[in-house]
């Protein structure tokens, strides 16, 4: 290693250090029991929290019969920086998405990846109902139905998800809470039945 890449390293330690520290003195919401959930809005992003997702994973048919498995999933992160940056750059909220494609034919997944900080128009998402998107990645909620659009490099898939049941709690009552990540809570309100019927 280079003596300027290595003083470039150490000094960029110092700067995450800061931005550990930062993120440490941000208050997270907490997961408390008793909380009521309501639908549509609890099923939306709930921006005080740390991190939360949003997932939709199956097997459908072609049309040919043979069989293909999805999985799409976003992530919406308060990392804890910039939050009292007025800047538009502050990198406060930032949206993940991964998806991929089980082809039994192909033999391999094929997966990718997206992610942006929110706002540009490049990423955002609605606390009112599910609507999450990065680029042109999209999953949201059309009334009953979910809508997943998804377009990679090498694959693509825009499909209508018709949940089987109602909303199913995790845990205990209203609210699950799980182990920490990164020392703060994560949420899990309600999922859907695992079994989905694309339209």
């Amino acid at each position: 290693m280079q003596r300027r890449d290595f003083l470039l390293a150490i000094a960029s330690l110092s700067l995450c250090r800061n931005q550990i520290q930062a993120a440490e003195t941000v208050r997270f919401g907490r997961v408390l029991p008793g909380r009521k959930l309501v639908f549509p809005a609890d099923h939306g992003a709930h921006p005080d929290f740390r991190t939360e997702w949003w997932y939709a994973t199956g097997w459908l048919a072609l049309p040919d019969g043979s069989p293909i498995g999805f999985q799409t999933t976003f992530f919406r992160v308060r990392t804890g920086v910039g939050e009292d940056n007025p800047s538009a750059f502050a990198p406060r909220q930032l949206i993940l998405a991964h998806a991929a494609i089980a082809d039994p034919k192909l033999g391999r997944l094929r997966h990718a990846e997206r992610a942006a900080r929110v706002g540009f128009s490049r990423a955002g998402y609605s606390t009112d109902q599910t609507a999450v998107w990065v680029g042109d990645w999209r999953f949201e909620q059309n009334q009953d139905n979910y809508l997943v659009q998804v377009r990679a490099d090498d694959f693509a898939y825009a499909l209508r998800l018709i949940p089987s049941g109602p909303p199913m709690l995790n845990g205990h009552a209203v609210s699950a809470p799980k182990r920490p990540i990164c020392g703060t809570p994560v949420i899990t309100t309600a999922s859907r039945n695992s079994r989905w019927q694309a339209a």
